[in-house]
Formats: structure tokens, sequence, C-alpha cells
């Protein structure tokens, strides 16, 4: 038996179906998001934080990303709650919804909802594909989990 391939088609990735016809990651999906230089130098995490799909993935120190563009498309409010010592996740459903497919691979987490700076950022994961790219990506409650950033420090 063949084993699938994973392929990348205009920048998004896909699984290829043995059979040959390209496969689009579908239903429930999940994501474990690291953090960008800026936290990990001891910004501050805002008040408000905008969860936001990318077509393509960003680089270690936050930039380099391509956020997907499509009709109806928005930034979902998000807050985030302790899930163990060293994770936090958003204990709710976020759901994004357009009128057009939604091609995204990865996921981040903003600190505005329009422009901002890219705080956390992860490929989304699942287990069920389709032969079409969906207008719905879903994440279930606490299925979007992020680093916690460090504690500063005080000098005494």
């Amino acid at each position: 038996m063949l084993r699938p391939r994973f392929k990348s088609s205009a920048g998004i990735a896909v699984r290829r179906h043995p059979h040959g016809h390209l496969q689009y990651l579908a239903g429930s999906l999940h994501a474990d998001l690291s953090m960008a230089i800026s936290l990990r130098v001891g910004a501050e995490v805002p008040a408000s934080l905008f969860a936001g799909l990318l077509s393509r993935g960003a680089d270690p120190d936050g930039h380099g990303y391509e956020e997907v563009v499509a009709a109806g498309y928005l930034r979902q409010t998000v807050g985030l709650a302790p899930a163990g010592l060293t994770r936090m996740a958003v204990p709710h459903p976020v759901t994004f919804e357009a009128s057009q497919p939604l091609l995204a691979t990865h996921i981040a987490i903003f600190s505005a909802v329009s422009e901002g700076e890219l705080l956390w950022s992860g490929a989304l994961r699942g287990v069920r594909y389709e032969r079409q790219p969906s207008s719905r990506v879903y994440l279930p409650a606490f299925m979007l989990t992020v680093a916690k950033p460090p504690t500063p420090r005080t000098r005494s």
C-alpha cells in the first residue's frame, strides 16, 4: 500500500491521496503554537488577543508570514486560560468563516484586530481530509494551545 505524501500546491500544504488527487484539512482542527521572539525576550502579553489564519507560517522572529486573504474573513477575538505548567489554551471554540475557501496552513495570535504584532504561531493539524478546501475553519475549545511566556524577572 502506498503511503500518502504531503505536498504543497500554490503554497498551501495538502496531502496527496494514493490515487493522485489532492486533499485538504477538514473537520475539527487543533494547533500548538510557539512564541515569537518578542515574547521570549520579556514583552508583556496584551489584554486583547486576536487569532488569524496564515497561508504561510512565520519565521522564528515573527516575520515572513502571509495572512489569509478571503472575502468575509476576519480575525477572531480569543482569550487564554491556564492549561498546565508551561501551556495556556483558548477556552472557547474558534471559528473562521468566509465566502470563499480558506487556504490556511497555519494559525497565529496577534496583538490587534488588524496589523498588530504576531505573538504566537504554529501549523494547523487535523485527522480528516476532503477533496475541496473549506470556507470554514473550526478549532474546538482547548484545542488551540500556546507556550506560556516567561515571567519577567525583577531585580532586587
